[in-house]
């Protein structure tokens, strides 16, 4: 996004709206509160396969754009969020949110 590279984590037990279900009643799937700027690719070792549940990798396959649009989404809303931290739920989507690590890339 922006020629940023984001890697956004496969979670269980999701609490929070920030999230593409991979299993909702398991409450799975791709966590965009958790996500993490990637600063140099020689951090993903390519010779590792990630272990993900068929069910879940079914889910997200073909679903790159949705994540994309997801993503940008979150990185909107946190932004906005950061202007009215008086607001319950804007201080709690900020305090909890790995972006507030990474905002030089935002």
């Amino acid at each position: 996004i922006k020629g940023v590279t984001f890697a956004i984590p496969l979670r269980s037990n999701i609490g929070h709206a920030h999230v593409l279900w991979t299993d909702r009643a398991n409450k799975c799937g791709l966590d965009f509160s958790k996500a993490v700027v990637i600063e140099d690719m020689s951090y993903i070792d390519a010779s590792r396969s990630p272990h993900i549940r068929p069910h879940e990798h079914k889910e997200l396959m073909g679903k790159e754009f949705i994540v994309k649009n997801k993503m940008k989404q979150y990185i909107k809303e946190y932004k906005k969020a950061k202007t009215h931290q008086e607001v319950d739920h804007n201080y709690y989507l900020c305090r909890f949110s790995t972006l507030q690590y990474f905002e030089k890339y935002l």
